[in-house]
């Protein structure tokens, strides 16, 4: 098993302090995570609200941690491709690779919140093209000396990029997926190691469903490398069993109350034909809870032999061979 830590911040002011101290401590955490040993660090990219926009660009963060570190991996959970061109992609995290002497993962999505795509000006019924365009110009610009490229959205001619990333072929690049099974099927067909989000699952059997479809794809394409599953846990541990809900299920509601956020700002609905499994998501949001996490076996929240027991039946159930956690 793998292990890493995972950031996408609830930010408060008025427990977090003054956005400069947050900052600081969230450096300071990555500082700790080499020390203690964990393989990589990973931050999200959200905007125009407060669940994960307090780092709305990941790789300002990472920059700065890699100026800290030395053998920590820097992860992008994720870029949210369709919002930008993919040659400032390319380039910008090419760069972030040399700085960190070859240290980038970079993590990929399309991104479900619509207050975005319409703050940025992208149509949202744009973004599996948009997306999958993007991630096969960043995959050639990182490997072809100059490029050009003819496509629905961006069209250029013989540019080269420079920098070339440290690693080779390129650096690893993750997909993540959520809910649509269609994105499982998509990330197997490619090859890539796949990310996941146990805490938004109905289930731990019905998200190891979607996985295999993953799984399957994967061996139908004829990769003959491993396959990579990496999953986000939430995580508290405590020997207080006795007070755990007490402990913790106030968190957890306002970490659910402030992802609710932008879907409560959304004005007019997803594109049913790429995010129909997305309906109703407020309501789906009501089950984030203490009792579905904890009781659903999708968080690590108790003693470290119960959460080493979850983290075996993820492995077991569903696959895993990454874990990522959030400190609650």
């Amino acid at each position: 098993m793998r292990w890493g830590i995972h950031t996408i911040e609830d930010y408060h002011a008025e427990t977090h302090g003054p956005l400069p101290v947050f900052y600081d401590k969230l450096i300071a955490r990555a500082v700790l995570a080499e020390e203690l040993g964990y393989e990589g660090f990973w931050i999200t990219e959200h905007h125009f609200h407060w669940f994960g926009g307090a780092h709305a660009n990941p790789l300002v963060a990472l920059s700065a941690i890699a100026a800290r570190t030395r053998k920590l991996r820097l992860g992008t959970a994720v870029t949210l491709l369709p919002y930008w061109h993919p040659l400032k992609v390319a380039e910008e995290f090419a760069c972030l690779d040399n700085l960190s002497n070859g240290r980038l993962d970079l993590g990929v999505g399309r991104g479900f919140f619509k207050i975005e795509y319409d703050g940025l000006g992208v149509p949202m019924s744009e973004s599996r093209p948009r997306f999958d365009e993007s991630l096969e110009v960043i995959r050639r610009a990182w490997t072809e000396h100059e490029l050009t490229y003819k496509g629905q959205f961006w069209e250029f001619e013989d540019v080269e990029l420079v920098p070339k990333p440290v690693q080779k072929p390129h650096p690893p690049i993750w997909m993540a997926a959520t809910v649509t099974p269609e994105s499982f099927v998509n990330i197997g067909k490619l090859g890539w190691p796949i990310m996941i989000v146990p805490y938004i699952a109905p289930s731990v059997s019905a998200l190891g469903e979607k996985v295999q479809l993953y799984f399957d794809a994967f061996r139908e394409a004829g990769h003959r490398h491993k396959p990579e599953v990496l999953a986000f846990f939430m995580v508290y541990v405590t020997d207080d069993v006795d007070n755990l809900r007490a402990l913790i299920a106030a968190r957890i509601r306002a970490y659910g109350v402030v992802n609710e956020e932008p879907e409560r700002k959304m004005r007019g609905a997803r594109d049913p034909s790429q995010y129909a499994h997305f309906e109703n998501l407020l309501e789906k949001m009501q089950y984030f809870n203490y009792d579905s996490l904890h009781g659903g076996d999708k968080a690590l929240f108790g003693t470290p032999q119960h959460c080493a027991e979850i983290i075996r039946l993820w492995q077991r159930e569903v696959g895993i061979t990454y874990t990522t956690i959030m400190p609650s």
